[in-house]
């Protein structure tokens, strides 16, 4: 079996674990390595793959490597940061790629923000809100940026998150603050 499938089978597990649905009712995307899904090409790093599974109306969004390390928002986000910035193979990402790669995990109804001017008629954040990688250090990191959560349906309200994530190669902290009450004056 090759490493795609083989990270397929892996992520239809993990992923019909974490939805409470048997393995036999997920639908694993992509299903084929030569089908084009964007995703699936702008959110691979290093030996991670990115797949969706779905059941029913239930999703699940996730990165694998071939031997079976699953990273879900909730999971493995260690396995993203190895892959990414630790690793001698990594191709170290920007603060926006890893971002981004962490805003598609939530799934659909989050959008990054990548500049100040996608708050929209929201309140600002008085800090620049691009993504950056703050704390430094020999084998980790910190990694903060916001993201919209914009609900499927029109009468909802659009919600700010703040999103900082302590990274190193064995292990990761993710803090996700809702900003609605942040005004102009105090993050």
């Amino acid at each position: 079996m090759d490493e795609f499938h083989r990270a397929r089978q892996h992520f239809a597990s993990a992923a019909a674990a974490k939805l409470g649905t048997p393995a036999s009712d997920v639908q694993v995307l992509p299903d084929d390595p030569t089908k084009s899904y964007s995703f699936a090409t702008t959110m691979r790093t290093g030996r991670l793959l990115a797949f969706e599974a779905r059941a029913g109306s239930k999703r699940q969004r996730g990165l694998v490597t071939p031997e079976g390390e699953v990273v879900f928002v909730d999971a493995g986000l260690h396995v993203l940061a190895r892959e990414a910035l630790f690793s001698d193979l990594a191709k170290e990402l920007t603060a926006e790629q890893l971002a981004d790669r962490i805003a598609w995990l939530y799934g659909g109804a989050y959008q990054l923000v990548r500049a100040v001017t996608d708050f929209g008629v929201l309140k600002k954040p008085t800090e620049t809100p691009e993504p950056r990688f703050t704390d430094q250090r020999s084998g980790s990191t910190t990694l903060t940026f916001y993201m919209l959560h914009i609900p499927m349906h029109s009468s909802g309200v659009v919600t700010p998150y703040e999103v900082t994530v302590k990274l190193t190669s064995t292990s990761a902290v993710l803090a996700k603050t809702d900003r609605t009450a942040t005004s102009d004056e105090s993050p």
